[in-house]
């Protein structure tokens, strides 16, 4: 890690306590074009304890998989998540899905992995994940068919749920009904927002804070996965004291 990223860090994390709710998706650096080990580094430098991997295709897995064949793993982190590959994939539909699968259970065994979210819409064939033995955590879309296509799985599978504020709160989104129907499976939230349906930007950025007011009483984390300025960890721990100061009413 860069001399400028750890001071921006130990400049936030004095004097504060951080073993809260409020987790970091390794997604929420996307735009730093930095290696796996640094992103890591970076949020737990800056004090968080819970952190979800996110590889969004089958190159960042194979990436993370060598990563972990040549590094010790910059860990030191009390929970780990892993987020499935969401582009250009569906599961149980080939060969090559199932070689990826395989892929993300060894991730999941390494590292004592107990939450692999998977987007609602990647999913083919239902049957060839449950069989994987993969701890599954769903996570809601925002198209029109949203709706019906996440509730068959979930009504037909023991699945957890992964709340995508981002995503709920556009049209077709449902968040009142997930809130409503699902609130019990609601297993972690992931924070971001967009401007008039677009985009996965910090909700400070995009004004929508406000929408926390709706999930306050989620006792789950709250994984922060919006795009942060490339460098700019001060963005991140603002990010995080204010979404914090909203759940808390402190």
């Amino acid at each position: 890690m860069s001399l400028r990223y750890k001071r921006q860090a130990q400049f936030f994390c004095i004097g504060v306590r951080y073993l809260d709710q409020i987790a970091i998706s390794t997604a929420a650096f996307c735009l730093w074009d930095i290696p796996p080990e640094e992103k890591l580094l970076i949020g737990r430098n800056l004090g968080f304890e819970h952190v979800e991997i996110a590889l969004s295709t089958e190159a960042m897995v194979r990436k993370f998989l060598d990563f972990l064949n040549t590094c010790e793993f910059a860990g030191s982190y009390k929970q780990i998540a892993l987020h499935a590959p969401w582009h250009g994939i569906a599961y149980g539909k080939s060969a090559r899905s199932e070689k990826l699968v395989v892929q993300l259970t060894e991730i999941v065994d390494r590292l004592g992995i107990q939450s692999v979210v998977f987007h609602c819409d990647c999913i083919q064939n239902p049957k060839s994940l449950v069989a994987s033995g993969l701890p599954i955590v769903l996570e809601n879309t925002a198209v029109p068919e949203s709706w019906e296509r996440f509730s068959n799985f979930l009504n037909n599978y023991p699945w957890r749920v992964s709340l995508n504020l981002n995503k709920a709160t556009r049209d077709h989104g449902h968040l009142e009904r997930i809130l409503e129907t699902w609130r019990h499976r609601i297993e972690r939230v992931h924070l971001s927002g967009h401007v008039d349906g677009r985009g996965r930007m910090p909700l400070k950025t995009t004004c929508q804070l406000n929408c926390l007011e709706k999930i306050k009483g989620l006792k789950v984390p709250m994984v922060l996965e919006g795009l942060f300025p490339p460098g700019n960890t001060l963005s991140i721990a603002e990010e995080r004291h204010l979404v914090k100061m909203i759940l808390t009413d402190n």
